[in-house]
């Protein structure tokens, strides 16, 4: 397994407030897969196709500055394995 195939931290969209974070995978409740080659085929076509609608919903934990947590709805947008600024590039283009 090579490191850049590694899933590490992923960019979400919170459902009820439409706010878009980046979080650690750790913080997906049910999210299984920490290699690209673990994730299911209907999630990469969705992915691909930029069909947000169709992807499916996590829990994803929320921690406020006091450290509160709450988990909320959130869909996934984008997975990766180094938080860079062309990363961050990426998703404001295709998502926002």
């Amino acid at each position: 397994m090579s490191s850049w195939n590694m899933i590490i931290h992923a960019y979400v969209r919170y459902k009820d407030n439409k706010r878009v974070a980046a979080v650690s995978v750790s913080k997906i409740q049910n999210f299984k897969a920490r290699h690209e080659s673990e994730l299911p085929n209907y999630w990469i076509q969705n992915f691909k196709a930029r069909r947000e609608s169709e992807l499916p919903n996590y829990w994803v934990k929320w921690t406020e500055d006091d450290g509160s947590f709450e988990y909320y709805h959130a869909r996934i947008l984008l997975l990766g394995g180094k938080l860079t600024e062309r990363t961050i590039a990426f998703v404001l283009k295709k998502w926002m």
